[in-house]
């Protein structure tokens, strides 16, 4: 038969059990080559089957090691928080340690074991917890720094309806950022296994006051002016993120959030304060007293946030507070810095009050003029309500009706007689607005003429006499003035 030709033959898959199966090669050498390619095969995966067995075996035996360890991974509170290089830092030269305590309560909310550590790096820690009795228990971890004194206060912990943390005096600085975990597990032949990752219970605050050396104001503090104030949290998991909160109700309170000095303008501090429509002040103290600098209404803030406080002490009359996000800030700030002004008016011909204040509520920091409309005759005869951007800096709307509806026009004021002498021009440019060139007379003034880009909407500008570089800016549609019949 020639070489080439197919010939059937029968490879032998063992034959003391008379297994045979029919298959066609070119030759016999080809179906010896078969055979042993076969029988590779078969090690092979005998082999892999093996490895696969001992695999799912280590595995086992892994976890069994590891089910009596409760594993906290202590630097995620810092990363959350965005302060991970400072608390390195501060680990690195023994101003603070960190405290890990759990908890473990069982089914009737006992407290059956605490287990504690301290630690000066960020690396995880483990508990290996052993000789509970079967059953279903509740885990609590609290983390916080520690400077070597007595800082956050655990009360109650002997029952899990009673176990409290309460904050250190206030301020807090960042040092002490102090985060919460839970976790509900199974024991078996007295041992137990967990992961824990605290979460922030509060959020951290840099204070950055500049040129504080300018002024006669020793101390400035940003205070949570809160009916309410945070002072700590309950420990049982079952409260939930809105039930844990422990309140200290005083009327008329001033919480310090964050307080810097002279000699160090700047610092970093943690805070419980937290909620939706929240109210904070800005004093500085001088040796007669304090003064108020400036108020912020209608913030929110929620647990983990990294902010930002700044406030330019020689520009507070026209250039606000900031008290934002990081993120925020860095752009909020590369504008003040290049001198445009924080006016950011809401020019939506038409619009209702409710529209203008989604808008204001929006801004970083301002407070109201008057609380309620007031009428104004020639030459606007609209009802006018206004807020202050900074305490010499104004934005302020006019309507048609007396409930708020109709936006007619904007003005902005600003009576700081130190404002840069480009400063008004800069920010009409920040806003859209090219100098036409043009003078106009209106209510019997004269204002230099500027135009949107889009041409629906010009500004009237003048410099307000007696006050330096300040100024008036009157912004109304380009078709509000119909012609008389």
């Amino acid at each position: 038969m020639p070489r080439d030709s197919y010939e059937p033959c029968l490879t032998d898959f063992g034959s003391s059990r008379g297994i045979t199966r029919n298959c066609f090669m070119r030759s016999p050498k080809y179906c010896n080559m078969y055979k042993l390619t076969t029988r590779c095969t078969l090690r092979m995966m005998m082999a892999a089957l093996c490895c696969l067995m001992l695999s799912f075996a280590a595995c086992t035996r892994d976890n069994n090691e590891n089910s009596d360890t409760i594993t906290i991974n202590t630097a995620a509170l810092y990363e959350e928080l965005g302060i991970q290089n400072e608390m390195s830092q501060a680990l690195a030269d023994g101003t603070c340690t960190i405290t890990d305590t759990v908890l473990i309560y069982n089914q009737s909310g006992q407290l059956v074991k605490k287990l504690g550590a301290m630690s000066n790096t960020l690396q995880s820690l483990t508990f290996k917890v052993e000789g509970l009795a079967d059953g279903v228990y509740t885990l609590v971890l609290w983390q916080a720094g520690n400077p070597g004194e007595a800082a956050w206060a655990l009360s109650g912990e002997e029952q899990l309806s009673t176990a409290n943390l309460i904050a250190p005096a206030t301020p807090i600085d960042f040092a002490l950022s102090a985060g919460y975990a839970s976790a509900t597990v199974t024991a078996k032949k007295g041992v137990v296994g967990a992961n824990l990752t605290p979460k922030a219970i509060g959020s951290v605050i840099e204070m950055q006051i500049e040129k504080f050396s300018l002024t006669s104001f020793l101390v400035v503090s940003l205070y949570d002016f809160q009916p309410q104030h945070c002072t700590g949290i309950h420990l049982n998991p079952s409260l939930g993120e809105n039930g844990r909160w422990i309140n200290e109700t005083q009327q008329e309170t001033k919480n310090a959030v964050c307080r810097v000095v002279k000699e160090t303008p700047s610092g970093k501090f943690f805070t419980l304060s937290h909620g939706e429509n929240m109210e904070f002040q800005l004093w500085g103290k001088k040796t007669n007293g304090e003064d108020s600098i400036g108020v912020i209404k209608h913030k929110t803030i929620g647990s983990g946030e990294n902010l930002v406080c700044y406030l330019n002490l020689y520009r507070r009359l026209w250039q606000p507070p900031f008290l934002g996000s990081s993120d925020a800030f860095n752009a909020w700030k590369a504008d003040r810095d290049a001198g445009y002004v924080t006016v950011d008016p809401y020019l939506n011909w038409g619009a209702s009050i409710a529209e203008v204040q989604q808008h204001i509520n929006a801004k970083n920091w301002w407070t109201d003029g008057n609380e309620d409309f007031e009428f104004w005759g020639n030459p606007f005869n609209g009802w006018h309500k206004w807020y202050f951007v900074a305490p010499y800096l104004t934005e302020q709307y006019i309507y048609e009706t007396s409930n708020g509806q109709n936006l007619r026009y904007v003005l902005s004021y600003c009576w700081d007689s130190n404002v840069p002498a480009d400063a008004r021009n800069k920010m009409l440019e920040h806003q859209g607005f090219h100098n036409t060139g043009a003078i106009v007379q209106f209510d019997g003034t004269t204002y230099e003429r500027f135009l949107s880009a889009d041409g629906v909407t010009e500004a009237l500008a003048q410099t307000i006499a007696g006050y330096g570089n300040g100024w008036e800016v009157i912004y109304r549609p380009v078709n509000s003035q119909k012609k008389k019949k």
